[in-house]
């Protein structure tokens, strides 16, 4: 009971620190990723003569995005060129074109330029995942599975049983930012993400609060149809109840990585309050 007690309160003290200042999403957590540090150096990159093999697999994936109308989507295939070009570790990896899409839905109105370094500036956090050998997204894995076997043991005994392992579904969420699951709890995550300086702890803890929303129907499901549900979460749209649960799944696993987090939460408060 004193766990759970700790656990609300912190969940309360995040969803303070999220709403502070009465501003917008957009403005508080979007506009500051909309610097553009290189003058012309998007018109350049386009300018650049692209591997085809890249520009094939741009091509094939941002054909299957449907949600963004033609010019947008043109838009997009010129993003990710453009990126590929720009960071030449990673080109370009299946998922980052949800990640870009994500970004042109959400802040469309701004010049397509704006949009590329706002790609940038978001991949800056994550462009581990994508590296050769997926040196990140490996290490995210082994935390995923440490987090679910703690938190959610009943899920996570049933998922190993069913032979599905985490890469299975992790990879889609995380190599996604989220982008496969309902438009607007994927609109949660990222408003969450950036509020957490694209911290990976909000992926995890956004992965714990769909699998405790959708745990009945997990533990009904058997092979396929399972995957399928772990990869997707369909069905599920109601934003208030997702975002409440996020910030407690969020508790839950600073809580498990420090027993002493709370203490430290408490400094953090009395010191906003001031400030105040």
């Amino acid at each position: 009971r004193r766990v759970h007690g700790v656990v609300e309160n912190i969940a309360s003290f995040i969803k303070g620190q999220h709403h502070l200042g009465g501003c917008s999403s957009e403005t508080s957590m979007w506009l500051p990723l909309l610097i553009i540090p290189e003058i012309n150096r998007y018109k350049q990159l386009l300018a650049t003569p692209k591997d085809q093999k890249v520009c094939t697999s741009i091509e094939q994936d941002a054909s299957r995005i449907k949600s963004i109308s033609v010019r947008k989507a043109q838009m997009l295939r010129r993003i990710l060129m453009a990126y590929s070009i720009y960071d030449k570790e990673v080109e370009y990896c299946q998922g980052m074109h949800h990640i870009a899409t994500t970004i042109i839905t959400r802040m469309g109105n701004y010049r397509e330029e704006q949009l590329f370094w706002m790609l940038v500036a978001v991949m800056s956090h994550i462009r581990h995942f994508y590296t050769p050998q997926f040196p990140g997204l490996n290490t995210e894995m082994q935390t995923w599975t440490s987090i679910l076997k703690s938190l959610l043991s009943e899920v996570y005994t049933h998922l190993s049983k069913s032979g599905i392992a985490p890469e299975m579904y992790v990879v889609s969420h995380f190599m996604t930012l989220f982008g496969l699951i309902n438009p607007a709890c994927c609109q949660v995550v990222w408003d969450q993400f950036l509020h957490h300086h694209c911290d990976s702890i909000i992926l995890h803890s956004a992965l714990l609060a769909l699998c405790k929303i959708s745990r009945d129907k997990i533990m009904a499901s058997t092979s396929d149809s399972l995957l399928s549900l772990m990869k997707t979460f369909p069905n599920f749209s109601n934003t208030v109840v997702f975002g409440r649960l996020l910030d407690t799944t969020m508790a839950q696993i600073m809580l498990l990585n420090s027993p002493h987090l709370w203490e430290e939460f408490k400094i953090r408060r009395r010191a906003n309050t001031l400030a105040n």
